[in-house]
């Protein structure tokens, strides 16, 4: 064979394996597309798990991502569902997980779709004219109280609107009782006071004078004052927490004699 045949009859070659390469790639596209029709149009939802929510009813949530039973699994994105849920206040974030379960009649594959929630978490209530409604940490309305609810969280009777500094106080109060658990909630807490100085709890029907600043220090020191207080048999009027040194109780007129301040040292 002369060099000038054997060069043709070599690029023949080439020319047929690069056909056979689009060839191949072709055929690999029409057969990935039609069985990515294949899974979308025959793939059904089955059911709809939930996973982490306590506060958020299973039916709120479903309602909230749109899915149904019967519905196409693969037919909305992980990330449209993630994206209808963070709509909530309620939901801080989640994770959408599809699992294929098994084959139905018709060649119908069924499949179940896995929603873990992370929960936003009340730490509070804030009290106003209008209505009670549960809050989280950055004091974001979470959802208006029913009547019927039994509460069991502090109480902040502050309106953010008016006293936005002194409301911004009352939540780091609500968020050291609820991360710390000084004090048990059956007490019935309020936080009041319209200046940030002015911030007081009411603990079963005792005023604690709280201040700003060194909350969680001051709160820490609950325990000790409940103590003194029970270990000399006093009723107390208010509690003053506001200095570095000393703690101030302030007994009932008339039960303990003319009112007067007893100074607790801290040293």
């Amino acid at each position: 064979m002369t060099k000038g045949k054997l060069r043709i009859f070599k690029k023949k070659e080439r020319k047929k394996r690069a056909g056979l390469a689009v060839f191949v790639i072709l055929l690999f596209i029409f057969t990935g597309s039609g069985m990515y029709f294949f899974v979308k149009q025959t793939f059904l939802v089955e059911d709809v798990i939930f996973i982490g929510n306590r506060y958020f009813k299973d039916e709120e949530i479903k309602e909230l991502s749109g899915i149904k039973k019967g519905d196409k699994l693969f037919s909305v994105s992980g990330r449209e569902i993630h994206e209808r849920l963070k709509r909530s206040p309620w939901i801080e974030d989640a994770v959408i997980k599809k699992r294929v379960s098994g084959l139905g009649e018709g060649f119908i594959v069924t499949g179940k779709i896995l929603i873990e929630v992370t929960e936003a978490t009340p730490i509070a209530i804030l009290s106003m004219s209008e209505g009670k409604y549960f809050v989280n940490e950055d004091g974001d309305i979470l959802e208006q109280i029913n009547e019927k609810t039994v509460l069991s969280l502090p109480v902040i009777k502050i309106n953010p609107y008016e006293a936005r500094d002194a409301y911004i106080d009352a939540l780091r109060i609500a968020s050291v009782l609820h991360n710390r658990r000084l004090l048990p909630y059956e007490f019935g807490i309020e936080i009041v006071g319209q200046r940030p100085e002015d911030i007081a709890l009411k603990v079963d029907g005792i005023l604690m004078k709280i201040g700003t600043g060194d909350i969680g220090k001051k709160l820490e020191r609950l325990g000790f004052i409940m103590g003194e207080i029970k270990r000399r048999n006093i009723v107390i009027e208010y509690i003053d927490l506001r200095f570095t040194d000393k703690i101030i109780v302030s007994p009932v007129e008339g039960i303990e004699g003319e009112q007067r301040s007893l100074p607790i040292s801290l040293n």
